[in-house]
Formats: structure tokens, sequence, C-alpha cells
């Protein structure tokens, strides 16, 4: 709704009031949006996201990127759009070494864990933890 009102509103800046919207980081954890959507697992919201330039490159201030942030969330219809339509890596580390498949293995999450584990990652990375 509120990109709707920004494109019928200001139709001269709406790109670049858009793009600054979903590039914006959170203070503390510099999430973006797209972190959000995709944690929650809003796919719709991920899309549309992804199709008016949001960064799929973007990591918050631990590194996490949204495979990371997908696995956290038990999100493994997220993660397969990544890895299949986007070509995100499921051995993307965070600034510990941490893999999307530790952090799924980490929180419990099932779906998530499986389906990273269906794709045969290397399992043997160690984060800075060890």
């Amino acid at each position: 709704m509120l990109i709707r009102h920004v494109k019928d509103t200001y139709p001269a800046e709406k790109d670049s009031i858009i793009k600054q919207w979903i590039e914006q980081k959170t203070l503390d954890e510099e999430f973006t949006c797209l972190h959000f959507a995709v944690f929650r697992g809003n796919i719709k919201i991920a899309k549309m996201l992804i199709e008016i330039g949001a960064d799929l490159q973007s990591v918050n201030k631990q590194g996490l990127s949204v495979m990371h942030l997908a696995a956290q969330g038990d999100q493994a219809l997220l993660l397969a759009h990544f890895k299949e339509l986007h070509g995100l890596s499921v051995e993307e580390t965070d600034s510990k070494g941490g893999t999307p498949l530790h952090w799924a293995a980490y929180l419990g999450s099932e779906a998530a864990t499986s389906i990273l584990l269906s794709w045969k990652p290397p399992i043997n990375y160690k984060d800075s933890d060890g």
C-alpha cells in the first residue's frame, strides 16, 4: 500500500524514494525490509521487494544474509527460491563463519535443515566457536 501511494503521489521521484526505503537498515542490527520478510516467511513481500530493487547481497551487522535468515526462520521455500532462482550459495558464511546450515540446526529449524542437507553442502565447516 505504501509503495502504491508513493507511485501515485510522487511519480517523478518514486524510484529514488522506494529505493531509499528498501535499502534502509535498522539502527541496532542493520536489518533491511527484505531480511524481515524472509525471516517471517513472507515470500510475496520478499518477491515484491526483490522486483523493486532490494539487494539480495545485503547483510546485517553480524554478516547474516537472506540465506541465513531463511534458515533461522525455518523458511525452506525461500531457501529454495534464493538458491534456484537467484543462485545464492548455501555455503555463505556470516561474520563468525556460520553457514545457513549452522543456523538452521542451532535454532531447530527442521524444514530448513532438511532442505539444506538435501543439497549436500560441506558439513564440516566450523565457525569461530568451533
